[in-house]
């Protein structure tokens, strides 16, 4: 039952949009859930990658894997320009060109990293005193460019 002066096609709309916020809001909680248990099992992943590396590795061993993934991750995180949630926010997002020019940059990204892993690596192992930093940091620094050749469609997954 309507309300007098209010047409049928209004009341439909009102329904329909009714449905379409229950829509979103039921997608947005599924898609919360599913973030959540990603972050979690990636957590869980890296402490129990690390409780076998520190099993495996004498201890001298994991202290400088532990220094050069460090200083990696310190130039990830201030690198980071946001690549992932621009493809997810943007309206382009969808678009193969906007893709492309943000792989691109990805790539760069990584070769940036890549480059400046190598430079820093003999002063980084110099300001340690340990020359085995020096392959470490390179090896570890090799990873950002593996990492910028990732696949742009990993954003648009989190995007749909």
């Amino acid at each position: 039952m309507r309300p007098s002066g209010v047409s049928e096609d209004e009341s439909s709309a009102e329904t329909q949009n009714k449905n379409q916020q229950q829509s979103l809001g039921s997608r947005a909680t599924t898609a919360a859930a599913w973030s959540t248990l990603g972050f979690g099992i990636g957590q869980s992943v890296r402490l129990a990658s690390n409780l076998v590396l520190a099993r495996l590795l004498f201890p001298e061993a994991f202290g400088l894997m532990a220094i050069a993934g460090v200083l990696l991750q310190g130039l990830l995180l201030f690198s980071d320009f946001g690549i992932g949630p621009s493809i997810i926010q943007n309206k382009a997002g969808d678009d193969p060109e906007f893709l492309d020019t943000a792989w691109t940059m990805q790539c760069f990204r990584g070769l940036a990293l890549t480059v400046i892993s190598v430079l820093v690596a003999w002063p980084f192992a110099q300001f340690y005193e340990d020359d085995r930093l020096f392959l470490i940091v390179i090896a570890i620094g090799c990873s950002a460019l593996f990492q910028g050749l990732t696949s742009t469609k990993i954003f648009t997954v989190g995007r749909h």
